[in-house]
C-alpha cells in the first residue's frame, strides 16, 4: 500500500476525540457496576468481542447528548470495533466445512487502533484503571487524544506494544505473541500483509494422508476448488478498485510447491513467509497479486460474468 493511501485511512483527530471520550463513559459505567458484572465478552469460537447491550445503550445515549450526530458516533463505533472479514464461498453456502476465503482490507493503522483500544476495555473491565480506597496505587492514565495521534502512525508497533504492556502491569512493552493470547482476531494483524484474503480448504485425515503418500501434492479436486476462489476473490478486488492484494495459505513447508499450479491460475508472486509457531515446520504462505501486470484481467471479467473458465472447470464457480 502507498503511503498516500495508508494516510488516507488513518483517522481523522475528530474521530479520536470520540473514541477517547468513549472510553471515559466506559470507565464511568465499570465504577457503576463495579466488579460483580463484566461488561465486555469475547466468542472464542468466532474470534470476535463485543460490549453488553446496556453498557452500548449508556455509551450511545451519552455520546449523543454530547455530539448530536448519529453518523459521527456511528464512525467511532467503526473506528473501535475488530474487523469482520468478508466470507466467500464457492456454492453460496455458510458454514467452515467447505472451501471458502475470509478476505480482510482494514489497513495496519485502522487494525492496530482496534487492537489498542480493545486492550484498554479488556484491563479496564478487569479493575486496572479502577481508583478509590482499596485500588491499585499505580492506576494507568485512559490514553489521551494525543496517545491516539502517535498510535496511527505507529507503523513498527513499538508505542502500541509498549503501551498495552504498561496498562497490564508488565515493566517492558508486551509481545505480539501476548497479544494475541487475549485479543480476538488479532493474530492476522500481526501478518503484515493487507489487503489480504485467506484461502481455507478443508482437510481430513484422509486427504492429508493422501498428501503424504504423493509427497504432499494436493488432490485435483482441491487445486480446482483452489483455483476457483482464487477468481471469486480476484472478481472481489478488482470490483473494489484494489491495485493489488495478497493472499495466505497456511501448513508445512510442502504447501508452497504444491499450490504453484493453482496460483498461477491467475498470475501471484510468493511473497514472503512467517513461521507459525517457534521450533515448528508449519508456516502461513503469502502471495502477492498485482493488477498492474496481469495480462488477464479483462479475460477474468468476462470469465466471471460468463460464469465459467474453461470447458474442463466450466461446474466450479456455479
Amino acid at each position: 500500500m502507498s503511503s498516500h493511501a495508508e494516510e488516507s485511512s488513518y483517522y481523522s483527530d475528530e474521530i479520536l476525540a470520540g473514541i477517547v471520550e468513549f472510553l471515559r463513559l466506559c470507565k464511568e459505567i465499570r465504577s457503576r457496576i463495579g466488579s460483580g458484572r463484566r461488561f465486555i465478552r469475547n466468542n472464542c469460537q468466532f474470534n470476535d468481542w463485543k460490549l453488553d447491550g446496556d453498557t452500548v445503550e449508556s455509551v450511545d445515549v451519552a455520546l449523543y447528548e454530547k455530539y448530536q450526530d448519529s453518523e459521527f458516533i456511528a464512525g467511532v463505533w467503526a473506528a473501535i470495533r475488530y474487523e469482520k472479514p468478508v466470507v466467500l464461498t464457492l456454492h453460496d453456502t455458510s458454514g467452515e466445512s467447505e472451501a471458502h476465503a475470509t478476505i480482510y482490507t482494514r489497513t495496519q493503522a485502522q487494525q492496530r487502533l482496534s487492537i489498542y483500544i480493545y486492550a484498554v476495555l479488556f484491563c479496564m473491565d478487569n479493575g486496572m484503571f479502577d481508583t478509590g480506597p482499596g485500588s491499585n496505587a499505580a492506576v494507568p492514565s485512559l490514553p489521551s487524544l494525543k496517545m491516539l495521534q502517535h498510535l496511527k502512525v505507529d507503523t513498527d508497533n513499538e508505542i502500541m506494544c509498549t503501551s498495552i504492556g504498561a496498562i497490564v502491569g508488565l515493566d517492558r512493552a508486551i509481545t505480539s505473541t501476548e497479544i494475541e493470547d487475549f485479543v480476538p482476531a488479532s493474530s492476522i494483524f500481526f501478518l503484515g500483509a493487507r489487503p489480504l484474503a485467506e484461502v481455507m480448504l478443508p482437510l481430513d485425515e484422509e486427504d492429508q494422508f493422501e498428501m503424504m503418500s504423493k509427497n504432499g501434492t494436493i488432490p485435483q479436486r482441491f487445486q480446482a476448488d483452489h483455483a476457483a476462489l482464487l477468481y471469486k476473490i480476484d472478481a472481489h478486488f478488482l470490483a473494489s478498485g484494489c491495485s493489488e492484494y495478497y493472499t495466505m495459505e497456511s501448513g508445512p513447508p510442502m504447501v508452497a510447491n504444491s499450490y504453484d499450479d493453482a496460483m498461477r491460475v491467475i498470475p501471484f508472486k510468493h511473497a514472503f513467509c512467517v513461521p507459525m509457531q517457534e521450533h515448528c515446520g508449519n508456516f502461513h504462505y503469502f502471495w502477492r497479486r498485482v493488477f498492474n501486470y496481469c495480462t488477464c484481467v479483462a479475460a477474468c471479467k468476462t470469465v466471471l460474468h460468463d460464469g465459467k473458465w474453461g470447458s474442463d472447470r466450466r461446474n466450479l464457480l456455479r
